[in-house]
């Protein structure tokens, strides 16, 4: 609807910008009938659009809004490709990141892996640059969360053929992401079942009112485990984002380069698991703790003991109860000189890693060695050394390999609650 009629034809149009329109836009109706409206100049103060269409050479005014409803390009129309949405329930596999000739792999253990983490905690173990370890479950999870919630900034290019890759960099990818998960989801199935009458006398006209077979439907829900794959590949940088490209579309979209870079960029240092000591309790057998000339051999040992009790009747019960002793040394504590020991090693993080490039550090007098003997078949046994590195930290030896360097006052608190003048 226009706000008023200018004037009734063309012979100033220049003076409206309607010489050279800098917009028309045509629709054509059902039986092929085709109208056309010229936009021109744009009164800003008036907020209003001069016009003309292709019905009448008369000038109108209309609302300026309605030039910003053809303003889009066709990029910016399309119906994007979906990336995936990992619910609640997924559980990821693994995770691939290739940056030219460098692949780290992340990969989800149900059961884990002893020989990367001897404190049976972690579930997720990585391989970056040649070298494994564990990762905290934590870390990994922040890099899924990233993976989970991947968003586009728009389309940069449609339906591209391999030769046009080499304009965004995705003939030659900077980097390629793949990850791998499971994810439950409710499928219907319907199951058919017939009932056929026993009277082969049945007259047609019978069955006609009494049915020979009965054909049911019934639809019942089923929770399955959907397997899904995903491959991202990132191309060139373009501002604050990157060209990318997934699967087999044949689009390409903008991504946040932040984004993208917590993934390419990550480090071993913000992914390794930080708690050393961090052992399940019920899992130790014992631990012997040796300093300079003193040994601190502590066992403990969980029984089964019949208990019987009385209630207010007089009626006794009798029922299994596990006991669990403690002993230092073959001389039986109460339970929480051990617990209140092992809480300092337990509560103590890591706070660097052990530097890759420097020799061991020497084991002298100073180092306090402490064994765990776990109840478990495989790696019964663990050899923690604590040395000096210096003068503010320990290194940790673990099984005779140097992984981490300790703060020395969480160290000292553990030496000072050894019980040496016992």
């Amino acid at each position: 609807t226009a706000s008023r009629q200018v004037q009734d034809n063309l012979n100033n149009a220049a003076d409206y910008g309607l010489d050279d329109p800098i917009q028309q836009v045509t629709a054509t109706d059902s039986d092929g009938t085709k109208f056309t409206i010229y936009f021109g100049d744009t009164n800003d103060a008036a907020n209003v659009t001069y016009i003309y269409t292709s019905s009448s050479e008369a000038v109108y005014t209309i609302d300026s809004g309605l030039q910003d409803y053809f303003t889009h390009s066709l990029l910016e129309m399309i119906v994007e490709d979906e990336l995936p949405e990992p619910d609640a329930t997924a559980v990821f596999q693994n995770i691939t990141i290739t940056q030219g000739e460098k692949t780290n792999t992340f990969e989800y253990k149900e059961d884990g892996d002893l020989s990367m983490d001897y404190l049976n905690r972690c579930s997720w173990f990585v391989d970056m640059d040649g070298e494994q370890f564990a990762a905290d479950d934590a870390s990994i999870s922040d890099l899924t969360s990233v993976l989970s919630s991947l968003s586009t900034s728009g389309c940069a290019a449609y339906d591209i053929s391999e030769e046009e890759k080499a304009q965004y960099g995705l003939d030659n990818p900077s980097a390629v992401i793949t990850m791998n998960y499971t994810q439950q989801e409710t499928v219907e199935s319907e199951e058919e079942t017939s009932e056929a009458s026993d009277d082969d006398t049945t007259t047609s006209s019978e069955s006609d009112a009494e049915t020979e077979a009965e054909e049911t439907e019934e639809t019942e829900a089923e929770t399955v485990e959907v397997p899904y794959s995903f491959t991202l590949t990132i191309g060139d940088s373009v501002g604050d984002y990157y060209y990318v490209t997934w699967n087999d579309i044949s689009q390409v979209y903008l991504m946040s380069k932040s984004t993208l870079d917590t993934l390419l960029n990550c480090e071993k240092s913000s992914l390794v698991y930080m708690e050393p000591f961090n052992f399940m309790l019920s899992s130790i057998s014992s631990m012997e703790v040796k300093y300079q000339d003193l040994t601190f051999d502590y066992k403990i040992t969980t029984s089964t003991e019949t208990v019987e009790t009385t209630d207010e009747d007089g009626e006794t019960t009798t029922e299994e109860q596990e006991v669990t002793t403690y002993s230092l040394n073959e001389e039986e504590i109460e339970s929480a000189e051990f617990t209140d020991l092992f809480s300092i090693l337990q509560d103590a993080s890591a706070e660097k890693l052990y530097p890759a490039d420097e020799e061991h550090a020497p084991v002298g007098d100073e180092a306090v060695t402490i064994t765990f003997s776990l109840d478990r078949k495989e790696r019964s046994q663990v050899e923690m050394i604590l040395t000096p590195y210096d003068n503010n930290y320990y290194a940790l030896y673990v099984d005779g390999t140097p992984v981490y360097l300790m703060n020395k006052n969480d160290v000292a608190d553990f030496i000072a609650a050894l019980p040496i003048t016992r």
